[in-house]
């Protein structure tokens, strides 16, 4: 496999630290624009986005065939979109998490968290698929540089057995016919990312593949074991499963990446985080690649739950959060972008997405209008000066 050398310690965190998270479409109010959105994170002064690019939102199979085609409306709004972003000069990370699957599965096609199990013809079958797809995007959309080949791997609500989606097994929860282990969990993903990038390079030699991000919903000590196991995979010798065996993990992803959340506020266990992932990558020899933090933020109501705080208070002291939070990822020299979790808030939705927003809903009575944590950041970004008035642009009276 040829992959394109020098990523490591190629790191420039001055240039590209503050990324934004949202989607076009799909899991966000009714009232969004992207091109709205585009201009807000342009106006913001973020120089990346992380966007939702999925294969099943993009992608389908032809007929009866495991040939994939592109749903042609969709391609042509995320040619603008990708367009525009290009054209302002914002970095582009593609995220998918959603998987086209082979006519072979026999699962609910509709899920997001299932994958066929390993060693079997689907299992197989899948990861071609997940190939062909990349080189289909790499190659029609040659102005993203970096993708993101899954979200969130270490929970079974992005990675799990057949079945998973009607069993009623909560996330937290481990059921062996539903779930994988997190040991399989990691095999998998070391597959995914090899598969991915066999399809991103042909498609785009220049592009690479961003390994997909794991959470530490249960603590970084298991985040990193999630990525010792990923190593060590792929040192044995038996991986990729279906072909030659590879041991370099240049060739499975060319950029580190994980999620970053810290909903107390405490900088110390975002560096502490950020150490013990990079310790990892050093005793594999890959402690030079650079890292992406593809989720980061705080949602209002965790403060409102806990605290007893209005969402206006909690909102406040959470921003005041976010000096400390970028210095100590700074702190990490292999840390280049991190990702804000995410631009609005929604009216309504499930969880706890509902408040993370920099900005209020688009479908909100009085429109767009920057919270605290928007306006932090883009004074952290732009200087304490800077006026305040360009983020006002879609505030309704």
């Amino acid at each position: 496999m040829q992959v394109k050398k020098g990523l490591k310690y190629s790191c420039e965190p001055d240039r590209f630290l503050y990324g934004m998270c949202e989607e076009f479409e799909g899991s966000l109010d009714k009232g969004a624009d992207p091109f709205v959105t585009i201009d807000l994170i342009d106006r913001l002064g973020a120089k990346s986005m992380r966007i939702w690019m999925h294969h099943k939102r993009l992608l389908q199979r032809e007929g009866d065939t495991d040939v994939l085609i592109w749903k042609q409306d969709v391609f042509s709004r995320y040619r603008k979109y990708v367009e525009d972003l290009t054209k302002r000069g914002i970095r582009i990370v593609a995220m998918n998490h959603n998987y086209v699957f082979p006519k072979s599965f026999a699962g609910n096609r509709d899920s997001v968290a299932e994958m066929p199990v390993p060693g079997t013809q689907t299992y197989f079958d899948e990861m071609n698929m997940i190939a062909a797809a990349y080189e289909m995007m790499a190659r029609a959309f040659p102005e993203i540089e970096y993708w993101e080949c899954g979200n969130e791997v270490n929970m079974n609500s992005y990675l799990a057995k057949p079945g998973f989606s009607q069993s009623g097994v909560k996330n937290a929860e481990y059921d062996a016919r539903y779930c994988y282990t997190n040991l399989e969990k990691a095999e998998i993903a070391a597959d995914i990312c090899y598969y991915s990038t066999l399809g991103v390079k042909r498609g785009n030699p220049n592009a690479f593949v961003v390994f997909p991000a794991p959470t530490p919903y249960r603590g970084y000590a298991e985040m990193a074991e999630f990525y010792e196991f990923a190593y060590r995979a792929i040192e044995s010798g038996k991986f990729p499963r279906g072909l030659p065996a590879d041991t370099d993990p240049d060739h499975y992803f060319q950029v580190q990446c994980y999620h970053a959340y810290n909903f107390g506020g405490d900088p110390k266990i975002l560096r502490d985080g950020a150490e013990m992932i990079v310790r990892v990558m050093q005793r594999h020899g890959d402690g030079g690649k650079k890292i992406f933090i593809t989720e980061f933020g705080y949602h209002d109501s965790d403060f409102v739950k806990t605290r007893g705080m209005t969402k206006e208070d909690a909102d406040a002291l959470q921003a005041s959060f976010f000096p400390t939070d970028f210095a100590a990822f700074r702190s990490c020299p292999n840390i280049e972008t991190v990702f804000v979790f995410r631009l609005y808030d929604w009216i309504a939705g499930p969880g706890i997405e509902i408040d993370f927003g920099l900005f209020t809903s688009p479908s909100s009575p009085h429109g767009i209008v920057p919270k605290a944590k928007g306006l932090k950041l883009y004074h952290m970004i732009n200087g304490e000066n800077a006026d305040e008035t360009v983020l006002r642009e879609y505030q309704k009276q």
